[in-house]
């Protein structure tokens, strides 16, 4: 499937794109597949696209709304050519990420609408290597960015997370939920920059300023938090631990 300059694929509510392999070719950085319907990804497949376009989640149920479902052994992958690559954007009050082998997101970045989140519902592998996480309007927009349940193989390194009510959140009390490990990355502009409840929060080399309430705000935690050679400045309050 190749979308030129310009072009846009919408599958409408109610509608389904089921994605068995092959190439998607998103050409310019205006072309884009609009999913307000369902995407089904099949067994063993990796939904991923190639270009300058991008994927925009937009079905206008609330927050249990469930759009995607993926096969055995299923990923997705949203890879671009830098933190100025947007390669995704969300217009869902949740995108609900499904069991998956992987869920990458690297070199991009990914615009939030108006308090849309994105939530990955299982323990998988979950990448953030060189993404910002942003609004679609460029200043803050209450967006709840992405939220962690606990999962045990998670990367967030060289990202920046930005005007929104969370830069991360994370809920990580499940029953084989893990500290949260986060390297090299800037929370900056949102109302809190990191808000963690359990288990732990470890951050080497980031960067957590400018957020109008809390900096990093910690809860229910079961040992100290670990906060190596960071800055932690000019935020409303620093830190809750």
């Amino acid at each position: 499937l190749q979308i030129n300059a310009g072009g846009k694929l919408t599958i409408e509510e109610g509608g389904i794109f089921q994605y068995l392999g092959g190439t998607l070719n998103l050409i310019g950085n205006n072309s884009f597949i609009d999913i307000a319907g369902n995407l089904n990804i099949g067994d063993g497949q990796t939904f991923t696209f190639a270009g300058n376009g991008y994927i925009k989640f937009s079905n206008p149920g609330p927050d249990n709304t469930y759009n995607i479902t993926a096969g055995t052994g299923a990923s997705m992958l949203f890879s671009g050519n830098g933190q100025s690559h947007k390669v995704l954007e969300i217009q869902q009050n949740t995108v609900h990420f499904p069991q998956l082998s992987s869920l990458t997101f690297q070199n991009c970045k990914i615009e939030m609408g108006y308090e849309k989140r994105m939530q990955a519902d299982y323990s998988y592998p979950v990448t953030f290597n060189n993404v910002k996480v942003t609004s679609t309007t460029g200043a803050h927009n209450n967006h709840r960015s992405f939220l962690f349940i606990g999962q045990s193989n998670v990367t967030i390194n060289n990202s920046i997370f930005e005007y929104g009510y969370y830069g991360i959140y994370g809920n990580l009390t499940w029953t084989d939920g893990a500290a949260l490990f986060i390297t090299n990355s800037t929370f900056r502009y949102n109302t809190q920059g990191i808000n963690i409840y359990g288990k732990g929060l470890n951050l080497t080399n980031c960067n957590v300023v400018n957020n109008t309430n809390y900096g990093i705000y910690c809860n229910g935690m079961s040992f100290t938090s670990d906060f190596t050679d960071c800055t932690i400045s000019n935020n409303g309050n620093g830190r809750n631990i």
